[in-house]
């Protein structure tokens, strides 16, 4: 893959996040009028998020920041080829395999 098809993977992936972010939120105002609640008690992610951070306030930045972590740990893992081919970590029986 060349870095134009990652970036446009990516893209790609990122506009999916959002669209289904959309429907969730969508579907949740509209459980909610049907469900009869008033607007004083919306059941939407987004009141839920308010709400959280209204009571807790620290809670939005630490969850901002777990967030961050952990996609920064997941991608570190998944995508950062550190480790040179032939080294111990990729073990014998995976070397065996690719002819090493």
């Amino acid at each position: 893959m060349t870095i134009a098809q990652w970036f446009l993977a990516l893209g790609a992936f990122f506009a999916l996040g959002l669209v289904l972010f959309a429907l969730a939120e969508k579907r949740g105002i509209k459980w909610e009028s049907r469900a009869g609640y008033s607007t004083t008690t919306p059941v939407s992610l987004s009141y839920a998020i308010w709400y959280v951070g209204r009571t807790f306030p620290l809670s939005i930045f630490a969850g901002g920041l777990f967030s961050g972590l952990m996609l920064g740990g997941l991608s570190v893992h998944f995508l950062w080829h550190w480790c040179p081919p032939g080294s111990t970590s990729i073990g014998s029986v995976a070397m065996f395999i690719l002819g090493g």
